[in-house]
């Protein structure tokens, strides 16, 4: 079975801080198990680094845990917080794209396995070297 790339994007807006993070990691076929990895803020690249080998293989097991193409594609309603904030997750992998979007709302909330996921992807946007 050949391998395909997988990209896996996370987006976090809005909130009191005002926040606009994108984190892009991306595993292409034939390179290491390793993921490069992209933070933007506010539509400048601010770090570049890569994923170890646990980091790729704990993402995976996120991914599988989430779900992501069994649960709805968003939760929460715009307005239902002052300052919410918003996270998105694209994954792409074999031609296939998944996204699921959620807005703070505590009437609506995501599984929990989503919550772990973007927590962890918050982590690493978050802790990758500035550039």
């Amino acid at each position: 079975m050949a391998s395909t790339e997988v990209v896996i994007v996370y987006e976090l807006t809005g909130g009191f801080a005002g926040f606009d993070l994108t984190l892009t990691v991306r595993q292409e076929p034939g390179t290491a198990p390793e993921g490069a990895a992209v933070v933007m803020e506010k539509g400048r690249e601010v770090r570049v680094g890569s994923l170890s080998p646990g980091d790729w293989a704990g993402l995976e097991q996120l991914l599988a845990a989430a779900d992501l193409g069994q649960i709805r594609p968003s939760y929460g309603k715009e307005g239902a917080v002052s300052d919410a904030m918003q996270e998105v997750v694209t994954v792409r992998r074999a031609g296939a794209e998944v996204r699921v979007s959620a807005i703070s709302d505590p009437g609506d909330e995501p599984p929990a396995e989503f919550r772990v996921l973007t927590v962890r992807l918050r982590e690493l946007a978050l802790t990758l070297p500035s550039r």
